[in-house]
């Protein structure tokens, strides 16, 4: 009992931090998963999967673009300069502040501290640009995604369509090639359009007796 109060314990401290993604992921995941069952219940499978990839595509990247994609600069942008991107820019804006994170740092801190100090304008300069370059690249993989999204939803609302126009002239033709033939209603009917005297009929009685009476 007590390892779970303690797990949930966890959870609901981390759906109360404000700087925790855990709260967006359940809030998102929750609204997405309710605009996708509406678009399944009220649409098609069509419209169903292109809420799914709207919901959940834009979901995820909101949620982990930034990160990503500010992880990728650390590991490039900030790696080339030589830079340690864990060393706070907002140490940079007070002396004494900078002096106090020198003092307070571990060996290997405080030499990465050191040389953003020496070369602030820099270190401030990639910062700005990894900032500007983590929203950028986000916003270009939402719009990305949302031409994907178009191209494929429309793609396959032409096999659809396709499908459906196929289906129904299949269907038309079987009709005709069964009921829209006289001869195969006459068959069926029991009639003969091409030789309506010989349905026996009274006027074909008629006939006939009078044929007999002449012959006899």
């Amino acid at each position: 009992m007590i390892p779970a109060l303690t797990t949930a314990s966890k959870i609901f401290s981390r759906l109360e931090n404000n700087g925790s993604y855990l709260h967006l992921a359940v809030k998102d995941g929750a609204n997405s998963a309710g605009m996708t069952a509406g678009s399944y219940i009220t649409g098609d499978s069509l419209e169903g999967k292109d809420r799914f990839i709207d919901e959940v595509g834009a979901g995820l990247i909101w949620i982990g673009g930034v990160p990503i994609f500010n992880k990728v600069i650390d590991n490039t942008l900030f790696k080339a300069f030589k830079f340690d991107p864990k060393v706070d820019v907002r140490n940079l804006k007070n002396a004494d502040i900078l002096q106090k994170a020198k003092s307070y740092a571990s060996d290997s801190a405080k030499s990465s501290i050191e040389k953003v100090a020496a070369n602030q304008s820099k270190f401030k300069a990639l910062n700005t640009a990894k900032f500007i370059g983590a929203a950028g690249l986000t916003v270009a993989a939402y719009f990305g995604l949302t031409v994907w999204r178009h191209k494929y939803t429309e793609e396959n609302t032409k096999k659809k369509i396709l499908f459906e126009n196929r289906k129904k002239q299949t269907e038309q033709n079987n009709s005709h090639f069964f009921t829209g033939q006289p001869s195969f209603e006459a068959f069926y009917s029991g009639k003969s359009p091409l030789n309506p005297t010989l349905q026996g009929g009274p006027k074909t009685t008629a006939f006939t007796g009078m044929g007999i009476q002449q012959i006899i």
